[in-house]
C-alpha cells in the first residue's frame, strides 16, 4: 500500500492547512514573538493542531498523491482512502498512532487527542532564529555601581602619554632610514614600468623588448592522484533492546508468525536486530526498546528512510 504521511510532511512544511479526506485537518497557527518578565525575547512560533470535523476533500493531498505516482484523480483518491482505513483500524486496535513526523494520536477517556512532535512546527519561514536576552541600561548600569553618575571616568597618566608619543617617533624613524632608495645616475627615468617599450611598426601598440614567462601552477592530469576521503553513515544512534522495557519502536505489524518471518527475511542488507512483539492476536516486529517515547523518537527519525511508517508502541 502506498502511504500518504510523506505528502501531508511535505504539504505541511508550505501550507498552514492539509486536509486528509475521511479523517481530518492539520493546521498551523502562529505566535507572534514576544518578551517575557526577564527580558527576554521569544521567536516567532508555528505550532500544530488538528480539526477531526474538517474531512472533506479539497484536492491538495490528492493531487499531490497524482503528481508523486503519476496516476489518476480517481486512483490516487483511492489510496488515500485506503489509508484512511488503515489509520481508523490501527487507532482502534492499538489505542494510538504514529502519523509519521507530525505527531501522535491517542485514545484518552474515548476521545482522539493529537500531540505534536517538535519537528512538526518547523518551517523555512523562521528557520535559524533563536531567542535572544535583551538587558535594559539600567541593569547594566546597576551591575558596574555606576547607576547614579551614569557615566565612567578614567585617569590617564601624561607620563605614558610621553612615552608612547616617543615610540612611535622612533618607528617611524627607523622605517624612513631602512627603507633602500636606488637613483638613476643616468638620467633615465623609468616609473612604474616593466621595461623599456618601442613602438612597432605600425605605430599604433606598444612591444615589450623582453619576454617574460609565468609561472602557472597547472593541475594535475591525472585524474587518479586526487584523494576522495569517505565518510561514516550518519545512523550512529545505538540500538539496544531490553527485556524491561515498555515501549517499542515498531516496523511491521501482520496477523500472523509466518508472515513476520517473511518479512524479517525480506529485509536484506539492512542492519537491524529484528524480533517479533506477538500480542491479541497481533505479530507486531520491532527493532529497538526503550522506557519512554522520547527515548525512540531520536531512533525513529534516523529509520524514516528505511521504514517511513515506524511508530512508537507502548506494551501494557
Amino acid at each position: 500500500m502506498i502511504s500518504v504521511v510523506e505528502h501531508i510532511e511535505y504539504l505541511m512544511s508550505r501550507h498552514d492547512c492539509v486536509i486528509v479526506p475521511g479523517w481530518g485537518a492539520f493546521i498551523a497557527q502562529y505566535k507572534s514573538a514576544y518578551c517575557d518578565s526577564e527580558g527576554r525575547w521569544h521567536k516567532p512560533e508555528r505550532q500544530i493542531s488538528f480539526n477531526a470535523e474538517l474531512e472533506y476533500n479539497d484536492g491538495l493531498l490528492v493531487g499531490s498523491v497524482m503528481r508523486r505516482e503519476r496516476c489518476s484523480f480517481d486512483t490516487a483518491v483511492d489510496i488515500v482512502r485506503s489509508n484512511v482505513v488503515t489509520y481508523h483500524r490501527q487507532l482502534s486496535e492499538d489505542d494510538e498512532l504514529s502519523f509519521g513526523k507530525i505527531g501522535m494520536f491517542r485514545c484518552q477517556n474515548g476521545k482522539v487527542v493529537f500531540t505534536p512532535y517538535q519537528k512538526a512546527t518547523e518551517n523555512y519561514e523562521f528557520y535559524g532564529m533563536e531567542s535572544f536576552l535583551m538587558r535594559s541600561l539600567g541593569s547594566i548600569e546597576k551591575d558596574y555601581g555606576n547607576s547614579a553618575s551614569g557615566s565612567w571616568n578614567f585617569s590617564i597618566n601624561k607620563n605614558y602619554l610621553k612615552i608612547a608619543a616617543s615610540i612611535a617617533v622612533l618607528l617611524v624613524l627607523s622605517f624612513v632610514l631602512s627603507t633602500p632608495m636606488s637613483v638613476d645616475r643616468n638620467g633615465s627615468e623609468n616609473y612604474a614600468s616593466l621595461g623599456s617599450i618601442e613602438l612597432s611598426d605600425v605605430g599604433a601598440l606598444p612591444m615589450m623588448s623582453e619576454v617574460r614567462e609565468l609561472a602557472i601552477t597547472m593541475p594535475p592530469a591525472d585524474n587518479d592522484s586526487v584523494v576522495v576521503k569517505a565518510y561514516p553513515s550518519s545512523k550512529t544512534t545505538d540500538r539496544h533492546v531490553a527485556s524491561g522495557d515498555k515501549y517499542y519502536l515498531i516496523v511491521c505489524s501482520v496477523l500472523s508468525q509466518a508472515e513476520a518471518d517473511s518479512f524479517i527475511s525480506s529485509q536484506v542488507g539492512k542492519d537491524y536486530d529484528f524480533e517479533v512483539l506477538p500480542k491479541k492476536g497481533k505479530y507486531r516486529v520491532y527493532v529497538a526498546t526503550g522506557k519512554s517515547v522520547k527515548d525512540l523518537m531520536k531512533l525513529k527519525y534516523e529509520i524514516a528512510d528505511d521504514y517511513p511508517d515506524a511508530w512508537v508502541h507502548y506494551n501494557r
